[in-house]
């Protein structure tokens, strides 16, 4: 399943009001945002820093495949 596909499917499975165009805007920019602190943070090392962005995206409900799963 693509990256949009996830995405939507994830919305449409929330139990809460549906989200505004704007609401939707904020939380994909929060997540951007927290993609690139965690690509800016030097004290990562290059599996945490891809740990760390995984867990952005599933906490969006975008599931990233087991590949990043080495435990």
């Amino acid at each position: 399943m693509d990256f949009l596909t996830q995405r939507l499917a994830q919305l449409l499975l929330r139990t809460d009001a549906t989200p505004s165009p704007q609401t939707l805007m904020d939380e994909n920019m929060r997540a951007l945002e927290r993609i690139r602190d965690i690509l800016a943070d030097s004290a990562l090392d290059d599996f945490e820093c891809v740990e760390q962005i995984v867990q952005v995206m599933e906490t969006l409900g975008i599931a990233c495949g087991d590949r990043h799963d080495f435990g």
